[in-house]
């Protein structure tokens, strides 16, 4: 037996505000998305860039909600 493995891409270009937006953060019941500085944190520089990665794919059930859910149509979803 084969088990698919899941796979999601952000476009980053499509995505350009992911800490005011968070759909995809707030929506996703499996927590699959996580938030981070896209510069690396500095302490004497507060972070003005945000970046949003499926860090946790392995949790992923491919349910499509961060599909439908996100308004600038970044994420996209590859089962192989």
């Amino acid at each position: 037996m084969v088990i698919p493995m899941i796979d999601l891409q952000v476009d980053t270009q499509k995505c350009d505000s992911p800490n005011e937006c968070r759909v995809c953060l707030d929506r996703c019941p499996q927590s699959v998305f996580q938030i981070y500085p896209a510069n690396g944190r500095r302490p004497d520089l507060a972070t003005t860039e945000w970046a949003i990665q499926p860090l946790f794919l392995s949790l992923c059930t491919a349910c499509g909600i961060c599909l439908d859910t996100c308004p600038q149509h970044a994420i996209s979803i590859v089962v192989t």
